[in-house]
């Protein structure tokens, strides 16, 4: 068989525009807001929408209307008439929703029943014997377990690490994937991107999924197609593999077709690719958390910020001198701090030579990190609630909500964009966000200064 450029599947990018829509409806829900542990008793009834921003989230009564959660741990008792859009550590569904459900968070459970759609972006998902999806599940991720019992009424989508699927698919599945594990039933086709067995055992570097420990996560499995002879397929089987795996075909129903493609470079183009995505996972978890802290701690500061953005033109001059000249005096000092220390040693000045070892070379490495991380992540919150602001107004004009909303339509909006497949868009787009952000944190904080100037000259005035 000759070998094929393997096909790209576009879960990541369909994913990022699902969430990104169905978070910029946020505007809409003002009807009842909590900002403690919140519990939603059984015998409770809400006829609109609802908001909860809290620590710890129960819901055991009825919502008519879209339920929003932002959340370190949330738990659906009861039942939602609407979506459920919810942002969490961890996700438990054991009641009923009558709509989508639309998440993003390190561990999902989902035991009960959702009429709709499954868009979630987390480690992992697990649907267990008594959870059904009515509709279809997107997901990215490391792991997507189906246990035996459950149902999926239409598709899957999933890109990530592992697929384990135990339960039953009313329709097709398509899957990109280091893993795939099949002894349920599939009603239509599978379109699967598979690694080859041996991949795992030869590779002694780890994913970031990889190395991440999730209490609760199935088991990591071996790399490479397994279908179990309990498995039956409806229709057609098209895989993408560096080799031919029949001997992982032993479906009691075996699929109608059968085709193989071989892929030219899966350690070079698809992993790179797979590790691309990887980091966007890995950066959308990591501005999320922080995120949350900064409006938590430090809101004033990050609207200041915020407002300073909306002129990208001056903040876009303003940060690239700031983070230019940032790294160089940083790393000059950090180099002074060194040679320093060697100088004194040499000249033979224990005390001085201490004190520039164990607090100048520490401190330059500190003050070097902490400019690195506000590059890094703080510009690009500054920017992401920039832009979710912008969003929600344009859909919703006029509508206010907790500040942590339009940063979050913000963040999934930037992984969106930055996820274009083509580097040098990529890169371009990743600069003028990082740049953009630095002026506006610049730019804030000379205006706070000058404000803090001009208030302590008032003070100062003689009286006459």
């Amino acid at each position: 068989m000759h070998p094929k450029k393997k096909s790209t599947l576009h879960l990541p990018l369909a994913l990022g525009v699902i969430l990104l829509l169905a978070f910029g409806l946020v505007g809409t829900a003002r009807a009842y807001e909590a900002t403690h542990d919140e519990v939603i008793g059984k015998d409770t009834v809400i006829n609109d929408d609802i908001f909860i921003s809290a620590n710890h989230v129960r819901i055991d009564g009825v919502i008519n209307g879209i339920a929003f959660v932002n959340a370190s741990n949330a738990v659906v008792n009861g039942t939602i008439n609407g979506d459920l859009v919810v942002m969490a550590a961890t996700v438990e569904i054991n009641g009923q929703i009558n709509g989508n459900l639309i998440t993003s968070g390190q561990a999902i459970r989902v035991n009960g029943q959702v009429t709709g759609s499954a868009f979630v972006a987390s480690y992992y998902l697990t649907l267990g014997s008594q959870a059904s999806v009515g509709r279809n599940v997107y997901m990215i991720g490391y792991c997507l377990e189906t246990q035996p019992g459950s149902q999926i009424g239409i598709d899957v989508s999933f890109n990530g690490y592992q697929i384990l699927l135990h339960g039953q698919i009313g329709r097709n599945i398509f899957a990109d994937a280091v893993a795939f594990e099949l002894s349920g039933a599939v009603g239509g086709n599978i379109k699967l991107v598979v690694s080859a067995p041996e991949r795992q055992a030869n590779s002694s570097t780890p994913s970031f999924f990889e190395m991440m420990d999730v209490p609760g996560t199935p088991p990591t499995v071996p790399a490479g197609m397994r279908i179990a002879p309990q498995a039956s397929i409806g229709g057609d089987l098209d895989y993408s593999s560096t080799v031919e795996q029949p001997e992982g075909i032993r479906a009691a129903t075996p699929p109608r077709k059968v085709t193989f493609t071989q892929t030219e470079d899966p350690e070079g183009k698809a992993a790179v690719r797979r590790r691309f995505f990887q980091s966007r996972v890995h950066e959308l978890v990591t501005l999320l958390v922080l995120g949350g802290l900064a409006t938590w701690l430090i809101p004033g500061a990050l609207d200041r910020a915020i407002e300073q953005a909306r002129r990208p033109l001056p903040a876009l001059g303003r940060g690239f001198l700031l983070t230019l000249v940032g790294y160089l005096v940083l790393i000059a000092f950090l180099l002074l701090a060194v040679v320093s220390t060697v100088l004194l040693i040499f000249v033979n000045l224990k005390g001085l030579s201490h004190l520039a070892g164990w607090v100048g070379i520490p401190g330059a490495v500190l003050a070097l990190a902490g400019f690195s991380f506000l590059v890094s992540y703080g510009s690009k919150l500054v920017v992401a609630g920039m832009a979710g602001h912008w969003i929600l107004q344009r859909l919703r004009p006029g509508s206010s909500s907790s500040p942590f909303w339009p940063l979050l339509v913000g963040i999934l909006a930037y992984i969106l964009l930055s996820a274009i497949p083509i580097m040098l868009l990529h890169y371009l787009f990743i600069f003028c966000v990082t740049i953009i952000g630095m002026g506006a944190i610049w730019l804030a904080y000379r205006a706070r200064r000058s404000q803090a100037e001009a208030a302590a000259l008032k003070i100062e005035e003689p009286i006459h």
